[in-house]
Order: structure tokens, then C-alpha cells, then sequence
């Protein structure tokens, strides 16, 4: 605003843009309780904005234009994927991780490749591993596969260590597709029930997915993790169960 804006308005330009903002915090800047003190600084924001500021006289205004909504709580047991089933796959892509890391080692890679590889696959370990137990194998293999895919898309193929990278993300999609049927006519949803039982998918998984279609909804923003916003939204779990899809904006 002072370099482009007053400038342009010291020199007499009239024909400047026109900005139309909206906040619920004007102030930036921690200042007293009293009116004196708010109307001071809105002051200096008007001054230095070349703007005009406007509000409500009460909260009770504005809610009358804010729709309201029912909180619904829904509950599940959290049982997880079978103990047995993830204790074996986290040690294969444990395996998995140390074995490619041991290679990386054994390279003539510079040090800094060969840390910057080893990060990425650190990286990738835990992401999946977080997915294997929050949302069941199916999506611990979406994931994986997405991941496979993110690092096609960014490997500059002369970096030395990429290559190791992407062998030890197909390795770990090849092992967890090992766990799916291979029945050609099985698809994820066909029984829920046995989806969750054979750790294909987690109750908490299913539980999203009552909601949604509950509702006939198409979004919800949650998760603790980026990489489960990539799967849930990539992958599309919706489709298999009759939802028109998901979308979650929001990483954490």
C-alpha cells in the first residue's frame, strides 16, 4: 500500500483499484479494552488502507444471515486393523526401508543425496504406516501407489538416490497388494463387514463413510495427516459404496 497505493494517490492518479475485504480481526496488534483505543487503531487502518470500515452494531446481526447447525455425534470401536496383520506388515516394510536404506550406504552417492534420499524414504515409511493402522491395508496401498506417483512426477532422473526412493515405494506397493484378493470380480465395499475384518479397512474408515452417506454428502475436512487427505480424495472410497465422492481440503 505505501510503495504502490499512496504513491499512485500522492500523484494525483484517481483511476486506483478498488478492494472489498472481509475479517474478523482488523487489528492485528494486541490494544486496550476501551472504545478510545479500538477507534484509534480502525482509524489508522482506514488511513493507511485509504479504506472505510464497517460493522455491525451487534453480534446478533450477523447471525441472523449465519445458518446454524445440529451437531450429531456418532461413535465407533476403535479397533484398528488386526494386531497380528500389522505387526507383520509394518516389520516387511521395515524390511523394506532398511534394505534400501543399506543400499544408499553402501553407494558412491555424495553424503548430502544420500541423506536427502534417506529423508524421503523415512518419510514415506511413516506416512504408510500411519495409513496402515488409521485407515486399513486398501488405503496404506492407495497411498503408497500415490506416493509412487508423486515421485515419478518429481524425480529429475541426473539426482543421484531417486532411483533408490522409487524402488522402495513399488517394493512396498508390490508387498501390500500382496494382502488384497485376487479374485477379478472383488472390489473394495463389496462386504464391509468382511473389508473390516480381514484389515482391509478400519471401522473408523467406515464409520466416515456411514456418515456421508447418511447424508448423501460429498466432503468433510478432517484428518491428522496430509497424506490421508491425498488418499481419502484420490482414491475416491465413495465410488465403491454409491457416494458421488470425496474431497478434504484441509491438511494438518
Amino acid at each position: 500500500m505505501q510503495e504502490f497505493y499512496h504513491h499512485q494517490l500522492n500523484s494525483g492518479i484517481s483511476e486506483l483499484p478498488r478492494i472489498f475485504g472481509m475479517t474478523a480481526s482488523p487489528i492485528k496488534s494486541k490494544v486496550g479494552n476501551s472504545e478510545s483505543s479500538w477507534s484509534d487503531n480502525i482509524r489508522k487502518l482506514m488511513t493507511l488502507m485509504h479504506s472505510k470500515v464497517y460493522t455491525c452494531v451487534s453480534e446478533a446481526v450477523i447471525k441472523e444471515f449465519i445458518p446454524t447447525s445440529t451437531p450429531k455425534f456418532k461413535f465407533y470401536r476403535d479397533n484398528g486393523i488386526q494386531f497380528v496383520l500389522f505387526e507383520e506388515l509394518a516389520s516387511k516394510l521395515k524390511m523394506l526401508k532398511e534394505q534400501h536404506e543399506f543400499t544408499l550406504r553402501s553407494s558412491d552417492f555424495t553424503k548430502s543425496a544420500a541423506e536427502s534420499a534417506q529423508k524421503r524414504i523415512t518419510k514415506s515409511f511413516f506416512a504408510l504406516i500411519f495409513c496402515l493402522d488409521e485407515l486399513g491395508v486398501w488405503l496404506a496401498l492407495k497411498a503408497a501407489e500415490s506416493l509412487s506417483t508423486n515421485e515419478f512426477d518429481s524425480f529429475s532422473w541426473g539426482h543421484s538416490g531417486d532411483r533408490v526412493v522409487k524402488n522402495f515405494i513399488l517394493a512396498c506397493v508390490h508387498t501390500l497388494k500382496g494382502y488384497l484378493r485376487c479374485d477379478p470380480e472383488w472390489s473394495i465395499g463389496d462386504n464391509i463387514k468382511s473389508d473390516v475384518e480381514l484389515g482391509l479397512l478400519t471401522s473408523k474408515v467406515c464409520c466416515l463413510i456411514d456418515s456421508l452417506l447418511e447424508y448423501r454428502l460429498s466432503s468433510w475436512i478432517g484428518f491428522s495427516l496430509n497424506i490421508s487427505n491425498v488418499v481419502m480424495k484420490s482414491c475416491n472410497v465413495g465410488y465403491y459404496y454409491g457416494c458421488s465422492g470425496f474431497y478434504s481440503p484441509c491438511s494438518y
